[in-house]
């Protein structure tokens, strides 16, 4: 692709690099904020919150461009966000040795000393 690029090369609109920096601009603010609030929180809460961006990116993908993925997406999304629950009930758990499970017991990783 590089060889033949300068044969085919064409420079962009104005119109396009205006929209290519005010993504750029968007993106850095959005990623200076994602640092800021990780800063403050825990790392299991800030790894269940990022593990939500497959949801929210498979709603939007079907609501803004209608396409549906097919059922391993979904799968692989629960999966993701399931181990991610999991994980984090665990850590949870673990940091709060009080806390029972449904049947009245100290949870398994709770039991620690």
């Amino acid at each position: 692709m590089g060889l033949a690029a300068p044969f085919f090369w064409q420079p962009m609109p104005v119109a396009d690099l205006v929209w290519a920096g005010l993504y750029g601009v968007v993106l850095f603010v959005a990623r200076w904020l994602l640092v800021i609030a990780l800063r403050d929180l825990a790392a299991h809460a800030a790894t269940s919150l990022m593990k939500l961006q497959f949801v929210w990116m498979v709603l939007i993908g079907a609501a803004v461009f209608g396409e549906w993925p097919a059922a391993n997406t979904y799968l692989g999304v629960s999966i993701v966000v399931g181990s991610g629950f999991c994980w984090s009930t665990k850590i949870s758990s673990a940091a709060h040795p009080r806390v029972l499970d449904l049947h009245g017991k100290r949870c398994a990783a709770s039991t620690r000393a």
